[in-house]
């Protein structure tokens, strides 16, 4: 079909970059952490990204103009379901193939202690090279375990933090008791709604 198939990405102007794309920058490849457009009154607009190398971890705040060349790295994902967590490891099972593989927990992009046992996952690969690990669902039902005291407060209609039954204290409204399940948003790891 088609003769010339490039094998790293495709190039797109800085203008049409994402949040959490893969970029090859300097001779690396970097994940986009932030983006910030701004145009000056005489000249045409920039875009500023903080960016983290996916090998190393390090992060770079970069410059573009809004109408550069940026090469972005094609990527492919594959579903797995998270078996359990040793050490600095985490291990995911492939469920058509049965194959186990480890990966590092600096790769997964939500706290650790919103995976469960058993949960589906979805890996980015680069060359079967593991790029980084999310929830499949975006969100998760937890058990609230204990409640703080409440806090008014005119713009979220009364809040208080919450102990979930994985560790993590969250802020959610007033009616919310021990004992309640509720949704939690992971990216950012809200309230969502009670279940």
């Amino acid at each position: 079909m088609f003769a010339f198939i490039q094998k790293r990405g495709v190039s797109v102007i800085a203008n049409d970059l994402k949040k959490r794309a893969v970029i090859e920058h300097k001779g690396s490849l970097y994940k986009i952490v932030k983006l910030q457009s701004s145009h000056g009154a005489m000249r045409s607009g920039f875009i500023q990204a903080e960016l983290r190398d996916v090998i190393k971890g390090t992060k770079l705040n970069e410059r573009f103009r809004s109408t550069e060349k940026v090469e972005q790295v094609s990527l492919s994902q594959r579903e797995f379901q998270y078996l359990y967590k040793e050490g600095k490891s985490l291990f995911l099972m492939n469920r058509s193939t049965y194959e186990q593989i480890e990966v590092d927990s600096s790769l997964l992009e939500c706290e650790p202690e919103y995976l469960v046992d058993g949960s589906d996952v979805i890996v980015e690969l680069y060359n079967d090279t593991p790029l980084s690990l999310t929830p499949k669902k975006g969100t998760l039902v937890c058990e609230v375990v204990a409640t703080g005291e409440f806090r008014a407060d005119t713009v979220a209609r009364g809040t208080k933090h919450v102990q979930l039954s994985n560790g993590r204290t969250i802020s959610a409204p007033a009616f919310i008791n021990a004992g309640d399940k509720i949704e939690v948003r992971i990216e950012d790891e809200t309230y969502v709604q009670r279940v």
